[in-house]
């Protein structure tokens, strides 16, 4: 049982179900049906015309979602081939360092909700402290700066590998620490909880009662087109670079590869996305009053 589930479990215990006076009267056939029937008259027309202008803007995030997928892919084979021995008879597996993405999660929605929410919203008298774009942009730069520095801890793995002459050796452990790692899987961190946190807000909020799933459906989508066009990339790239005869950035020998090179080219598609996506910010006008734009 992970961590987060233990929290999950925690927050059980202390949470208090609203129940309706006379609610165990209530038949549920008839509480579905009265429900379906005030949602098709509540159902207007123009509520659809909503939904045209999301599609674009569901299709300008994309490079977030192929940063994401590295967590749990790139990120772990780098471990592989990292020192992970805490005792001469135990090593770390490397999958179990994403603990500290977790942990990271946990702190950062903690520190949000009881110290910096009440700190800005009393602040600027707003009640929504950070908007959603705000949260969007921060977590897009926040994982451009991630693969900044998980190309840089991956260039210092390459040149440890070449100074001990481990280049040709696949399987031969690099002598050098996997908490090299852990700045990188604490900053994706704090990119997921700004950009998913900020995502469903902005495809939920202005969605009509009647449409929200819709909303959301688009926001799922999201992370689902990223980790197939990330498949698609990853061949690219590996054919690309390998044409001539050469490993390839992405080679099964890492010792040989260029993840760091792959790294910095993500970094540079998100700061392509930030910046379009700061040009879409400036003329986005908010449904709800209590928010304001970038």
């Amino acid at each position: 049982m992970n961590i987060a589930q233990n929290v999950i479990m925690f927050g059980g215990v202390c949470y208090r179900y609203a129940h309706e006076k006379d609610a165990d009267k209530v038949n549920p056939l008839e509480a579905l049906t009265n429900g379906l029937v005030a949602a098709v008259k509540n159902f207007k027309v123009e509520d659809v015309n909503v939904v045209p202008p999301l599609v674009p803007r569901w299709m300008l995030w994309l490079t977030y979602p192929l940063v994401h997928s590295q967590v749990l892919t790139f990120f772990v084979k780098q471990g592989c081939t990292m020192e992970r021995s805490i005792t001469p008879d135990f090593q770390v597996p490397a999958a179990s360092i994403q603990i500290f993405l977790t942990v990271s999660i946990i702190l950062f929605v903690a520190t949000y909700d009881w110290i910096l929410a009440p700190l800005i919203r009393a602040f600027t008298g707003k009640s929504n402290a950070i908007t959603s774009l705000q949260k969007i942009g921060g977590g897009i730069f926040v994982s451009a700066i991630t693969m900044v520095l998980a190309g840089l801890v991956e260039n210092r793995r390459l040149k440890v590998a070449q100074e001990f002459g481990l280049v040709n050796d696949p399987n031969v452990t690099v002598p050098m620490v996997i908490w090299w790692l852990i700045p990188q899987y604490i900053l994706s961190g704090l990119a997921l909880v700004l950009t998913k946190v900020g995502l469903q807000e902005f495809f939920y909020d202005p969605v009509p009662n009647e449409l929200r799933n819709l909303g959301l459906s688009l926001y799922s989508s999201i992370f689902g087109k990223g980790d197939i066009f990330n498949v698609f990339l990853i061949s690219v790239i590996q054919m690309v670079t390998s044409a001539g005869g050469q490993e390839g950035w992405l080679a099964n020998n890492m010792n040989q590869g260029h993840l760091d090179y792959f790294y910095w080219f993500l970094a540079g598609l998100s700061a392509i996305e930030l910046a379009a996506f700061l040009c879409f910010a400036k003329s986005y006008e908010y449904n709800n009053q209590g928010d304001a734009p970038m």
